[in-house]
């Protein structure tokens, strides 16, 4: 990896552990290049602290520095801005008598040391479909109006509540989008969530939200479903790591495994385990054995590298050719000729890749 990476994952691990940061990896830094990686990852406002603190070894311009500063405290202030509204939203809900479950970002802040410093773009909230239209013609009265795309397509997992001038609310028919991820039976799990659903207070005011479990597994899910889309970021893992660290000794191993493997997503968690502990300090519960460790590489490799995907190459694997491959490597090189063949070559090979790169982390490929 490039070493403004290995230094962005060092300083998440110094911000989320409190570990001694490395002067020898710190010595040398470009300030752009890591201010616009952090910022590519999502991570640049809550970690600027951590960068100014040290910055007698990094280094960072004075310019570049201001830069940052002024870009966190925007951050800040927009995310405190959202508050009042974001009460008025639940207010709005427990008055006609809707239940939602707030999902995500709102949580995940509570878990850092500067919650308004982990940016929220959106509201992101589960609602019973049976009270689906209830909630959306409530919201109206806010002005906020349904996004007609996905509000007419029912198989889509949200529909947009867009609102002129403030932020956008999600309301999640599911957690588990059935366009993308492998088709399942969830039922269980869904009920679980209702059941366990648990109160929450921040800022003031009160809501509910998933279990710490339930938590985690949608973490899980939301995370691999943008590795499908490959718009995974270094934030996405500092949530898993901090509400994980927060929750290991109080959560139902068990419970988290067994719904994971229902959804045949187990392996890619052991994977996503093994790379949080591996690049940002993960702290495994007493006991735990992880069952597999191996590609945490390429995951970790596929999101900080945006520009393309990081796939692993099988050569070391092939066998030498002997006669008759011979002849049909000969076939194959007369039709990788054909301007015809080149042509849907650059339609399909992405997506080959993409498939391959799936399957190697445990994740269903599906488009």
């Amino acid at each position: 990896m490039k070493s403004v990476y290995n230094l962005l994952l060092h300083l998440l691990r110094v911000f989320i552990n409190g570990e001694i940061p490395d002067k020898e990896l710190l010595a040398s830094v470009d300030g752009v290049e890591l201010y616009n990686q952090a910022r590519l990852q999502g991570v640049s406002s809550f970690l600027f602290e951590t960068v100014y603190q040290h910055n007698d070894l990094l280094k960072i311009d004075h310019n570049v520095l201001t830069h940052w500063k002024e870009k966190t405290v925007v951050t800040a202030a927009r995310q405190l801005m959202m508050l009042p509204t974001i009460e008025t939203i639940f207010n709005l809900f427990e008055t006609n008598g809707i239940t939602a479950i707030s999902l995500k970002g709102l949580v995940f802040k509570e878990q850092y040391a500067r919650p308004e410093l982990r940016s929220m773009n959106d509201l992101d909230v589960l609602i019973n479909e049976k009270q689906m239209n209830q909630c959306i013609e409530a919201m109206t009265s806010l002005g906020y109006k349904p996004n007609e795309l996905n509000y007419n397509d029912p198989d889509h997992m949200h529909i947009d509540m867009i609102k002129a001038g403030t932020f956008a609310v999600e309301l999640h028919r599911t957690l588990w989008h059935p366009k993308y991820m492998q088709k399942i039976d969830n039922s269980d799990w869904v009920d679980h969530i209702w059941k366990d659903k648990r109160l929450q207070t921040v800022a003031g005011f009160q809501f509910y939200c998933l279990s710490p479990e339930d938590e985690l597994i949608n973490a899980v899910i939301h995370t691999a479903r943008h590795l499908k889309h490959s718009n995974a970021n270094l934030r996405l893992l500092s949530d898993f790591v901090l509400f994980f660290n927060s929750y290991r000794n109080q959560i139902d191993i068990n419970y988290i495994e067994q719904t994971l493997k229902s959804m045949a997503i187990l392996d890619f968690y052991y994977y996503l385990m093994d790379t949080c502990r591996l690049y940002l300090g993960l702290h495994l519960p007493d006991n735990y054995q992880l069952n597999s460790t191996k590609n945490s590489v390429i995951i970790i490799q596929n999101i900080m590298n945006k520009e393309e995907m990081i796939i692993s190459s099988d050569r070391d694997q092939e066998k030498k050719i002997n006669g008759y491959q011979y002849l049909l490597q000969k076939i194959k090189l007369v039709i990788s000729n054909s301007s015809i063949y080149n042509k849907l070559l650059k339609i399909v090979h992405p997506l080959r890749s993409k498939a391959r790169f799936l399957r190697k982390i445990g994740l269903h490929f599906r488009y």
